[in-house]
């Protein structure tokens, strides 16, 4: 055992002795210990008198007095080697053998106040999304194209608040005019074509069968709250929620034009809709399983008949539907389409109109005035506790992100992304990639045909790092076809990026797949994702920066926390839903039932873990948080491996690895932000994610010393990857 594990292995025993003689014999067995593990070699003589010497330092209650266990934790070659951002987050007085996450970011939470307008904050994931906003804004400040304009008028709030209700009045009229099911008929289309999702939810995707093409997909969706939970539940918490759902929109419809008495009908009617909805909704763990079925469209008309999906597919220019040239079809959740079916032929028109008046007013008043984003935020204080309105720059660096994102990725990509980085960036992915496929050509509990395609997949997946390799046509986007873009209205300007986004969206039907898209991701994302249909990572610039990445820092700190980020959107391709797709993006059965089971087994391991997990009186959801599970072991045993491989890391180094993994999970969280993350969130706890994964990697074990048994090393782990 090399020293510096060792005496960290040795000052466990010490601080994890409070009240009582340690497992040792208090400061005596220490020594003791100290000389013992000198004497076999594995720890030099000036090593093993240092811990003599603490072990004779003055002790309270059976622990070194408090002004020296500040380090106790810490060895001093660490202190030297470590940034000293690091260090300022470390508590060094917690033990990383009982509780790693409170060791490498106990002290930033105890310093950290959580910004009022949030019901939680990331050291790393806000902290970088800060940096990275000021850098766009000072762009979008001056830019003259859309995105510019886009910005500023939205920061223009004098003519927001002035407008007050009216750019949504005639469009809340005009519900009225639902009278009968041609009507109906009419305003679905109406809606969906201005990006408006009631009862259903649609989208175009890669095809799962075939993913050279684009087709159609169906869904479930429909309901405004957070998840079916808070329409159904009957605890006092989401009766709670309920109530101030109801309040909200009562307020929202009062505002938007009608009388208390219509809005508390409208509150009413609609919620009937809404949780007849809920009902028939499937469960979040469900839902990741629902991979759809491919069917014609004259099949659907007959599965569910009381909805006129013909016309609705026709408003919608769906043309040739169907086929390969058209498009297909494919449906996910074919029993909630028939709930819908059913609730529409039962539910009276001044419902249905309640519930689409309902979907609209909520959907358009955050471009509003300010006593819509008032209602909006007493609202969301109580489901997530945040208290005050987020920065109106904020908001408007978001919401110009979201409508122009290509756009806004050109100006920030051009001044802030330096080639060499991105390169360097790129490299360092290409050797975990390579390190992972090593890995899959071992794996016994494969057979030799999935291995083989195993790493055929592996090859065959691409990293998009930085920004588009091609810069789609939405970058050079100039809105005129859909009313322009101006300063004047932000309002009019959601509408037309709106109709663009939709419009562009139902172009691609029939088309072939461009694999290298970046869907709805941006380059000033801070976040990275896989996408199983073309079996390729996305890696915005957003997050190429410290201290995620940066080639001026340690290669531990890069390697531990983006390399493990990427690994982990590696492992995506392999976990409990990427593991059904082939390198080609094709769900098609390509492992053996064997090999299946022998997977399911291993995975059960990491899903029961986890579920053994509590935060404020809720356990963690295995089932629906397993992917993320997964892909964290993978990510972070692949980017080690890569990282010992190419650096020959020293002892320090090797911790810096783990701390700045732990670190890049430091994050503070309200209690209603996390009860609600909880239940709706496939990723685990940020405090989960750290303790979950690196308790199971024998590794971590070994650089910190610790003991077999130990919270952080037991003695029985779950491998998968």
């Amino acid at each position: 055992m090399a020293a510096s594990a060792v005496a960290v292995c040795a000052l466990t025993l010490l601080v994890g002795s409070v009240g009582r003689e340690g497992p040792v014999g208090g400061a005596a067995g220490l020594a003791e210990h100290a000389a013992a593990v000198a004497a076999a070699g594995g720890v030099s003589a000036s090593k093993a008198a240092a811990l003599t010497r603490l072990a004779q330092k003055p002790r309270v209650s059976g622990v070194t007095a408090l002004q020296e266990t500040v380090e106790d934790f810490i060895p001093q070659e660490d202190r030297s080697a470590f940034p000293e951002d690091v260090l300022a987050a470390i508590n060094a007085s917690a033990n990383p053998c009982d509780d790693f996450y409170e060791y490498s970011c106990g002290a930033w939470i105890a310093n950290t106040t959580i910004p009022s307008f949030q019901p939680s904050w990331a050291k790393q994931w806000d902290g970088v999304n800060d940096e990275v906003q000021d850098d766009v804004v000072e762009l979008l400040k001056e830019d003259k194209g859309p995105a510019g304009k886009m910005f500023r008028s939205c920061m223009d709030v004098d003519a927001i608040d002035k407008a007050g209700a009216g750019p949504i009045l005639a469009w809340v009229k005009s519900v009225d005019k639902i009278v009968d099911r041609e009507s109906l008929d009419r305003a679905l289309v109406e809606f969906a074509i201005a990006d408006l999702n009631v009862f259903w939810s649609w989208w175009v995707d890669a095809d799962s069968v075939d993913s050279t093409i684009n087709s159609f997909f169906l869904a479930e969706g429909g309901t405004t709250m957070p998840d079916r939970s808070y329409y159904l539940d009957k605890t006092e918490e989401m009766k709670g929620h309920r109530a101030a759902y109801r309040k909200l929109a009562q307020t929202l419809l009062t505002l938007a034009g009608r009388s208390p008495e219509e809005a508390k009908q409208d509150t009413e009617q609609m919620l009937q809709i809404e949780t007849a909805l809920a009902k028939a909704q499937s469960t979040n763990a469900a839902a990741r399983d629902e991979h759809g079925e491919r069917v014609s469209p004259e099949e659907f008309y007959r599965m569910v008949p009381e909805i006129n999906w013909k016309g609705w597919f026709d408003g919608l220019g769906l043309k040739g539907l169907g086929t390969q040239k058209g498009g297909y079809l494919v449906v996910r959740q074919v029993k909630f389409l028939k709930a819908v079916s059913e609730i529409l032929s039962t539910s009276s028109m001044s419902n249905i109109r309640a519930y689409m008046r309902w979907k609209l007013v909520h959907s358009y008043a955050p471009t509003l005035s300010i006593e819509f984003e008032d209602a909006l935020l007493a609202y969301n204080k109580e489901l997530v506790g945040i208290s005050v309105l987020p920065p109106r720059v904020r908001k408007c660096y978001f919401t110009t992100e979201g409508a122009m994102d290509m756009r806004v990725s050109k100006l920030f990509t051009d001044k802030y992304l330096q080639p060499e980085a991105r390169d360097a960036a790129l490299e360092m992915l290409s050797e975990i990639r390579d390190q992972f496929n090593a890995s899959l050509r071992t794996k016994t509990w494969m057979d030799e045909a999935a291995r083989t395609k195993g790493v055929e997949k592996l090859e065959k997946m691409f990293l998009e790092v930085g920004y588009p390799t091609v810069w789609p046509p939405s970058t050079t986007q100039d809105y005129k076809e859909f009313g322009g873009v101006s300063e004047a209205s932000f309002f009019d300007n959601r509408l037309s990026t709106n109709a663009y986004m939709v419009k562009h969206t139902l172009a691609k039907m029939g088309k072939k797949v461009h694999r290298r898209n970046w869907g709805s991701s941006s380059a000033v994302d801070v976040n990275s994702y896989y996408n199983r249909k073309v079996n390729g990572i996305f890696i915005p610039a957003g997050i190429l920066q410290p201290h995620f990445y940066s080639p001026s820092q340690a290669p531990a700190r890069n390697y531990g926390s983006v390399g493990a980020i990427c690994g982990h959107e590696m492992t995506h391709g392999f976990d409990d839903v990427g593991s059904e797709y082939d390198g080609d993006g094709n769900r098609n059965g390509w492992w053996s039932a064997g090999t299946v089971a022998a997977f399911k087994e291993r995975a059960k391991c990491i899903e029961d873990l986890f579920s053994s997990y509590e935060l404020y009186g809720a356990h963690v959801n295995g089932k629906l948080t397993l992917g993320e599970a997964i892909a964290d072991a993978g990510g972070v045993k692949y980017a080690w491996e890569s990282f010992v491989k190419r650096h020959a890391p020293s002892e320090s180094d090797k911790r810096l690895f783990f701390v700045a993994m732990g670190q890049t999970w430091c994050s503070k969280v309200a209690r209603k932000g996390a009860r609600e993350s909880i239940l709706t969130d496939e990723h685990p706890p940020e405090k989960f994610r750290v303790i979950g994964t690196l308790s199971q990697f024998a590794p971590f074990g070994e650089a910190f010393g610790c003991p077999a048994g130990a919270p952080m090393n037991p003695e029985s782990k779950c491998h998968l990857w």
